[in-house]
C-alpha cells in the first residue's frame, strides 16, 4: 500500500491534527456570529421588531421611488422638460401611492433646486426613532439606499451623507 500524499509538507498524522484545529476554529467563529432572527442565548427564533420590519418596508419603498422618478422623468407631463418631482409630483401622476409608503416612517422627496433635471433625493425618517423604526434611510438619482443613524439634513445638492452605509434590498 502505497504512503498518503504529504499536506503542506506534514506526516499524515500531524496534517489531520492541523486540518482538526483548523475546524474547531472555524466552527468557534461560526459559532460566536450573531445569526437576525435567532437569540443568541436560546437559539429560538426571534420576530422582527415593528422598527424592523418599518425598516426594511422603508427600502423597499424608496427603491420603488427611484424606479417611479425614473419613469416621471420621461416628461410625462408633455412640457417638454425632463425633471424629477415631489412625492405630491410621483403620486399624481399614478406613480406612487399611499400603500407603497411604510408605516412609521416620514417620506420627504424633492428634486435638486439647482438642477431638476438631473438630481432629487428621497428621505425616510422613523416618525418615532427606537419605536417606530431604528434608521433613517435616504436614496438620490444613483439610486442606492443607504441607511444613516439619526437625521439627515436635506440640501440643495441633494448629497448622500458622507456617514451613511449601504442598505440592502
Amino acid at each position: 500500500m502505497s504512503e498518503p500524499p504529504r499536506m503542506f509538507g506534514l506526516d499524515p498524522m500531524r496534517a489531520r491534527l492541523l486540518l482538526g484545529a483548523l475546524a474547531l476554529l472555524a466552527a468557534a467563529g461560526l459559532a460566536s456570529m450573531p445569526v437576525v432572527g435567532i437569540d443568541p442565548l436560546t437559539g429560538a427564533r426571534v420576530a422582527p421588531t415593528t422598527a424592523q420590519q418599518n425598516g426594511r418596508r422603508a427600502v423597499h419603498a424608496l427603491g420603488r421611488i427611484v424606479e417611479a422618478q425614473s419613469v416621471l422623468r420621461l416628461d410625462r407631463d408633455g412640457d417638454g422638460v425632463l425633471e424629477f418631482g415631489t412625492l405630491d409630483d410621483l403620486r399624481a401622476a399614478g406613480l406612487i401611492t399611499d400603500d407603497d409608503l411604510p408605516p412609521g416612517y416620514v417620506v420627504e422627496v424633492r428634486p435638486s433646486v439647482d438642477r431638476p433635471s438631473y438630481r432629487w433625493i428621497a428621505v425616510a425618517t422613523p416618525v418615532t426613532p427606537g419605536e417606530t423604526g431604528d434608521r433613517t434611510y435616504v436614496v438620490n438619482q444613483a439610486g442606492v439606499v443607504h441607511a444613516v443613524d439619526g437625521p439627515v439634513a436635506v440640501d440643495d445638492g441633494c448629497a448622500i451623507p458622507t456617514s451613511a452605509t449601504r442598505a440592502f434590498r
